[in-house]
């Protein structure tokens, strides 16, 4: 059984969706003022929702698994932006 990992672009892009647009509303913009909580919730979001399609079978996600998934939500985001 040679299960392979999900794939990370559609976390990826949602992530980055949910902060570009949560990023954009006037006065939810102001959320990030405290702690960056809409970068910290973008890369939240994509972990989320990799991990809810990782197979059972596989060893558990790793850390920097987890580090790659936000930071490409980030990146997302700021290549939405200009």
């Amino acid at each position: 059984m040679n299960q392979v990992k999900p794939d990370k672009m559609v976390p990826v892009l949602v992530g980055g969706a949910f902060l570009g647009v949560t990023s954009a509303v006037p006065l939810l913009n102001f959320v990030n003022c405290a702690c960056c909580l809409l970068v910290i919730g973008g890369g939240f979001l994509s972990v989320f929702m990799y991990q809810r399609n990782y197979p059972a079978t596989l060893p558990p996600m790793t850390q920097g698994e987890g580090a790659l998934l936000g930071l490409l939500a980030q990146e997302h985001d700021q290549l939405g932006q200009g």
